[in-house]
This record gives structure tokens, sequence and C-alpha cells, in this order.
């Protein structure tokens, strides 16, 4: 897990290992994104985490009824209607 990843989650209170486990696929291109997803799916993780847009979609074409965290770094893709709901970085 990359560590500012590790830093922030252990500001939540999280523990990797111990209080959750963070499962990590790396993929060498965007196409890489839902065989990934795939095979998180069906190690059956509790959430998903997703990076833009195109991590997005392969996330929901792979997540069922998973639930999806989403980092949008220049803007929330909500004009597809793919967002149904967002919280503030504060929760």
């Amino acid at each position: 897990m990359p560590p500012r990843v590790r830093n922030a989650l252990a500001a939540c209170v999280c523990q990797d290992g111990r209080n959750f486990n963070f499962e990590y696929i790396q993929t060498p291109d965007i196409e890489g994104y839902g065989p990934a997803y795939r095979e998180l799916a069906a190690r059956k993780v509790d959430v998903f985490f997703a990076v833009g847009e195109p991590g997005l979609r392969a996330a929901q074409a792979a997540a069922g009824a998973l639930p999806i965290a989403l980092l949008a770094i220049a803007s929330v893709p909500t004009g597809g209607r793919t967002a149904t709901g967002a919280l503030p970085p504060s929760g």
C-alpha cells in the first residue's frame, strides 16, 4: 500500500491487517482495469476504490451491489448519472 494512503487511513484509525485488509492490483494500463476489478470482486471485497472516470466505469461494471469510493482528481463525473450520492471530504 502506498505510504500516503497508509498514513491517511491510519489517521482514521484504520490499520491494515488489523481492522481492515487493503487489496490492490496494479494494472499496466486502463484496459487492465476491468479484469482487475473482476478479480477483486471474486475475492469478495467489501468496497471498491476507484480513481477517475475510467476506474469508476470499470468498478461499476464489476461491483454489482458493492459500494464504490471514488477519488476524482479534476471533477466528479455526474453528467452521465454515475454518482448517486457524494460526501464531502469530512464525511
